[in-house]
């Protein structure tokens, strides 16, 4: 149960450091472009 618990936050981490860098490529289009 432990583990499961674990592996569920490293999962929710390692989607937020995708939406992070997403954001961050959006952010920097936009000033590139507008």
């Amino acid at each position: 149960m432990r583990d499961n618990n674990h592996t569920i936050i490293k999962t929710c981490i390692h989607k937020h450091k995708i939406n992070t860098l997403i954001s961050q490529n959006i952010f920097d289009l936009n000033l590139i472009f507008f």
